[in-house]
């Protein structure tokens, strides 16, 4: 580093006219490519020494047990004067049609292959240097230090292009490249063991930080996540999260990172371009003696790439953005309807869509165990509960028209509260100084500031702020 530094400082102060400026380049690049390869150097050493079992804790899901089936709707009451304003409702414009890019693939010189796959239905074409191919065919710490040490003496900058190519023009956001590297390394070792090994040596060199253990003879990443996550275990080291996708305890690993690499950013929630697979859901309900019947379509490949995602808090369920086809079809319609709606007809209105359009079905007895869904997946399940309801309804209110929201956790249940622009009666709670009124999606039936009895008044909340 103080070599380049020099130099640089010389060729700031001279003319170095005995060395044009591609003579400098080239110099440049061989004393970077030095410290690289000593910077690898360095790290296959520390990876030759003794690894440690770490201790292993698991941020657990939310698994409180849920209304098996929501409590009857609640007797009706005298008609609110509604002294609401008229509601503003968002303009949606349709979105443009987006074809996602394909990069197109080097020529395949001599020593390289050449690879093709589909990643979430979009064909993917690399380029990448054999050698990456090599196995191991026992893995312990002195295996893994020699393979990163081999590794790192083959050429891999043209394979990272590509890969980092198909990043921007997907618009993949760090959980996504992740899941393409994965691909990648399967693809090329067909799932073995080995597959695992060139992930985390090119999530690495790509910059992120993964870790690899081993244990009864089986290797496991260990992924590096800024986000807490939910029912998975994971390890602290040096102040860092890393993250065991195989619920796997009682592996071994290295305390060290590699060079500067950073954390994986989950928050990081960009909607990726992706082929379009449109499927329809309708959502029909009857309100006031009419039935709407609300087509909505959506993305079935955005649906395939969040049933991988891992468990996030609920707030970054409520932050995930509606990819623009549904966004835009279904407010256009939403719009038509609302038109001319006081802001307490407008809230009531979606919190009755969300209540009667979707059937009630715990988690547990949908999947078989907790799983929150991102708005378009309760579009493409039968059922969803009450974490889903309120994530749907929150967005709507918060998108279509522009009012503030928090969640609201009690024990076993999630709601919604909604701040409204004048007052509202009903079931409320202060949050900074602002006033929230409960709506519960789950609570079929119930209107604007009516709460489910067992949570009437309860001190037993955690107020959740969604902000975005």
């Amino acid at each position: 580093m103080k070599k380049r530094v020099l130099i640089l400082s010389l060729l700031l102060m001279t003319s170095l006219k005995a060395e044009s400026f591609d003579e400098f380049m080239t110099s440049m690049n061989e004393d970077y490519k030095e410290f690289t390869t000593q910077m690898d150097k360095d790290f296959a050493k520390a990876l030759g020494k003794k690894w440690k079992e770490y201790d292993t804790t698991v941020k657990p899901s939310y698994n409180s047990p849920k209304p098996v089936v929501p409590p009857p709707p609640p007797p009706p009451k005298e008609k609110e004067t509604d002294k609401t304003p008229q509601v503003v409702i968002v303009v949606i414009n349709p979105p443009q049609e987006r074809v996602p890019e394909t990069p197109k693939p080097p020529s395949v010189p001599n020593g390289y292959a050449q690879l093709s796959f589909d990643f979430y239905s979009q064909n993917i074409q690399l380029v990448y240097n054999k050698q990456l191919r090599y196995r191991l065919n026992s893995f312990d710490n002195r295996a893994i230090s020699e393979y990163w040490l081999r590794l790192s003496n083959v050429e891999i900058g043209n394979l990272l292009n590509q890969i980092k190519a198909y990043k921007r023009v997907l618009n993949l956001n760090d959980w996504h490249l992740y899941l393409l590297v994965k691909k990648i390394g399967n693809s090329i070792f067909q799932n073995s063991q080995n597959s695992k090994l060139l992930s985390w040596f090119l999530l690495n060199k790509l910059g992120y930080d993964v870790k690899i253990g081993y244990g009864t003879q089986s290797l496991y990443l260990m992924v590096g996540v800024e986000q807490q996550l939910r029912g998975l275990p994971y390890s602290i080291i040096g102040q860092r999260h890393y993250y065991n996708f195989e619920k796997v305890r009682n592996v071994l690993t290295y305390p060290l990172s590699f060079g500067n690499t950073r954390l994986l950013n989950l928050a990081d929630n960009r909607v990726p371009y992706l082929k379009r697979d449109i499927e329809t859901r309708l959502l029909s309900f009857e309100e006031q003696g009419r039935e709407y019947r609300i087509n909505i379509p959506y993305n079935k490949n955005m649906i395939d790439i969040y049933n991988n995602y891992p468990s996030l808090d609920w707030e970054y369920y409520f932050k995930q953005p509606i990819s623009p086809i549904t966004k835009a079809k279904m407010f256009r319609q939403l719009k038509e309807i609302m038109q001319g709606m006081t802001e307490y007809e407008a809230v009531n209105f979606l919190l009755h869509l969300t209540q009667k359009g979707f059937k009630y079905e715990t988690d547990g007895e949908q999947f078989g165990r907790e799983r929150s869904l991102f708005f378009e997946e309760s579009l493409n399940y039968p059922y969803n509960d009450c974490e889903d309801r309120s994530i749907f309804f929150g967005k709507l209110v918060k998108e279509l028209l522009g009012l503030n929201i928090v969640a609201l956790h009690y024990p076993g249940h999630l709601a919604t509260a909604v701040e409204f622009k004048s007052n509202v009666r009903g079931e409320s709670i202060s949050y900074q100084n602002r006033r929230y009124v409960v709506c519960d999606p789950t609570y079929i039936g119930a209107n604007i500031g009516q709460a489910m009895p067992d949570f009437r008044g309860s001190k037993d909340v955690k107020v959740i702020p969604i902000n975005y």
